[in-house]
């Protein structure tokens, strides 16, 4: 099964490093501290926003198949309607990436819907089908509807796929990001570090990407 070595969603290559060490600086500091580090997430976020539209299309072409699993016999109208259901996902990539996010969640809950009825509620597609879903909403701001899809989403790739693959990684840093913008230091250190402790398991410390994480330190 190929890997995805690029895990970018909601997160910039800058919050995987930036964030565990502003907030171990951080620790022991009083409101002075914890306001210096909300400032630095304000001014980082503004790099984000090509990172979450690749992550989004990363999600929307997730590969079908399950290691260890053979996948189950699908009738013709079966397999017609998980073609929908990536039709609708790229229609759901093309509305986020004009910013109609109302416009989009309706379809991305059609594709979820659909690949739920005929893959079962335990498979990577409706992992990726949440994660969409959820980033949707968190665009939006609605928190509260966007952290039970994410956490349901990383509780599926962690079971079928295991705690250390990549796309564990990308939803750990998808959660995080989520306890970020709300000022949730607390849950989303402990996410980032697990996310970057897996990058740097499977891309190894010499990788270019995590060379340039650790030039951000």
């Amino acid at each position: 099964m190929r890997y995805h070595l690029e895990l970018f969603t909601i997160i910039s290559v800058i919050f995987c490093t930036l964030l565990p060490a502003s907030i171990a600086e951080s620790k022991g500091l009083k409101e002075e501290g914890e306001n210096e580090l909300s400032s630095l997430f304000v001014k980082v976020e503004k790099k984000k926003t090509e990172e979450e539209i690749a992550g989004l299309e990363q999600f929307a072409n997730v590969p079908k198949e399950v290691t260890g699993k053979t996948q189950p016999s699908l009738s013709a109208q079966q397999s017609a309607q998980l073609k929908e259901a990536e039709r609708l996902n790229q229609q759901v990539v093309q509305l986020y990436k004009q910013g109609k996010y109302a416009e989009a969640i309706p379809l991305a809950e059609k594709a979820l819907a659909l690949r739920e009825k005929i893959l079962g509620k335990q498979h990577p597609d409706v992992a990726s089908s949440l994660n969409n879903l959820a980033l949707l909403y968190n665009s939006q701001g609605n928190y509260s509807k966007a952290e039970p899809l994410y956490v349901r989403s990383l509780s599926i790739y962690e079971k079928i796929l295991g705690k250390q693959h990549p796309d564990v990684a990308l939803s750990l840093n998808n959660l995080a990001e989520l306890y970020r913008v709300q000022g949730n230091y607390g849950k989303a250190e402990p996410l980032y570090m697990r996310s970057l402790a897996i990058r740097e398991k499977v891309l190894g410390k010499q990788h270019p990407d995590e060379a340039a994480r650790m030039n951000n330190l």
